[in-house]
């Protein structure tokens, strides 16, 4: 297959997009934003699922609320036409939202309405907001009638509200006390309603994140397990929901190494949620890893369009282009993501990957060491200083690596291997990361340092086992 070549488009408001701009919190208390800010989102999820609309992604909202600009600005920053608004108060008993459509092209308000509940109806207030945003757009609202049910949301205000500061704090990512806690709202949302599915998703969600960061091998297991088990009841709940099934495919994929069980569930994640950024990244980046970059493009290229400011998007869409062997353009799309988030995770050494796939070490090596994950670090100052010729820091970074992270980065031990042209030796690391459970091998089909080893029986094989092919 030729490469996927990615172009700019230019930018247009697009007459059916729609920014949900954060909520504000009017209690005075600041241990309500998550009420305001959870509310927000839910009405964003609720209208993206219209797919008559084109709704910007919740990154991309928070990222141009934060610049103060005047709402014709903002609706030209997002290439949209109405940016919806509000504010939440909680006053003994009852909710109090008020909610403003404000035309983009003029910055006047085009309808605003307020809702007054009680405090055990709060669920309902997302669709009410929703519904009469549609309305007043003229768009038909192509959801089923029992569209909270098929998306798995609650009736039950209590577990959604302990739902809403599960998914504050997860957003947080602060620590494993946050994450712990975090999972700990999921639980106990899910105790007051056993049937939301949202609750569920968000549950496997936070049980990857945990086990992703365990300190040994079977506590790590035993947390993906349980993810799935969660992804899978996510699914059963809410068989219209396309983070169900996204996050289904993400702990089959990225916790599990279970490569074709993660298609069927990916795919479907797709159809489902051509609206929603984060739903894409995830399929793009699976579809690139398994080598569809046609569908990766396409996929990742929409998410793009959906959230623009958000930094992990574009990193999504630099892993699609190094995937398919477009280094160069590769580089341009992480130097994007960083200059959204100077503290993206990995993106230091993905650049620098990605200048070793170009044959510029020198370069690859002065940008890791801007690189905080020492995991990811490794491989490229020790590949870098291979092919400048400095085995002796080659040699050290790799025993960085190793007293550092031990088997935990087996993976990234044989990336080393094979960029040192030891091709036995990195075959035989990466059979013990696969006993293991090594979540790098979700990279072995497309890396680029792995060339070495391709066509060697035994990497064949390897690949054969992980049902790549």
């Amino acid at each position: 297959m030729g490469l996927v070549v990615f172009r700019k488009t230019p930018v247009e408001l697009f007459a059916n997009g729609v920014a949900v701009l954060p909520f504000r919190n009017l209690s005075g208390d600041p241990s309500q934003d998550y009420l305001s800010l959870g509310l927000s989102s839910e009405v964003r999820s609720v209208l993206a699922r219209n797919s008559a609309l084109r709704v910007v992604a919740q990154a991309s909202c928070e990222a141009i609320k934060q610049r103060a600009l005047g709402a014709a600005e903002m609706a030209k920053a997002l290439a949209v036409s109405y940016i919806l608004d509000g504010n939440v108060r909680l006053a003994k008993d009852r909710l109090h939202v008020a909610a403003e459509l404000i035309d983009g092209k003029t910055g006047f308000s085009k309808w605003s309405e307020s809702f007054a509940r009680p405090i055990d109806e709060m669920s309902t207030v997302q669709d009410a907001i929703a519904g009469a945003v549609t309305a007043e757009l003229a768009i038909d609202d192509d959801a089923p009638a029992n569209a909270s049910e098929n998306y798995g949301a609650t009736k039950n205000a209590a577990a959604f509200d302990e739902y809403l500061k599960g998914n504050d704090l997860y957003a947080a990512a602060i620590d494993l006390k946050s994450d712990l806690a975090a999972l700990a709202f999921f639980d106990r949302a899910i105790e007051r309603d056993p049937q939301f599915g949202a609750a569920h998703a968000a549950r496997a969600k936070s049980l990857t994140s945990l086990g992703n960061t365990s300190d040994t091998v079977e506590k790590a297991r035993q947390y993906y397990e349980g993810a799935r088990s969660a992804a899978l009841r996510a699914v059963e709940l809410g068989p219209s929901s396309a983070d169900a099934y996204s996050t289904l495919g993400y702990v089959l994929f990225q916790a599990q190494l279970r490569v074709a069980d993660a298609r069927a569930p990916y795919e479907r994640s797709f159809e489902l949620g051509a609206g929603e950024a984060h739903v894409l990244a995830r399929y793009a980046s699976y579809a690139a890893a398994t080598r569809k970059f046609e569908a990766a493009e396409r996929a990742v290229n929409r998410a793009r369009e959906l959230d623009p400011l958000n930094a992990t998007i574009h990193r999504a869409v630099g892993f699609v282009q190094y995937a398919s062997g477009q280094y160069e353009e590769s580089i341009g799309s992480v130097e994007r993501a960083l200059s959204l988030n100077e503290r993206l995770s990995d993106s230091h050494a993905r650049i620098g990957m990605a200048l070793i796939a170009l044959g510029r070490p020198s370069e690859a090596l002065a940008v890791a060491t801007k690189e905080k994950s020492g995991m990811v670090r490794a491989p490229c100052v020790a590949i870098a200083q291979h092919m400048l010729g400095d085995d002796a820091a080659a040699a050290a970074a790799m025993e960085e690596l190793k007293a550092a992270y031990g088997d935990a980065g087996l993976y990234q031990q044989a990336q080393i291997l094979s960029g040192w042209s030891r091709a036995q030796e990195a075959l035989t690391t990466l059979q013990k990361a696969l006993e293991l459970g090594d979540s790098g091998l979700t990279y072995a089909y497309i890396d680029p340092t792995l060339a070495p080893l391709r066509k060697r029986a035994e990497f064949q094989q390897l690949l054969k086992t992980l049902r790549f092919v």
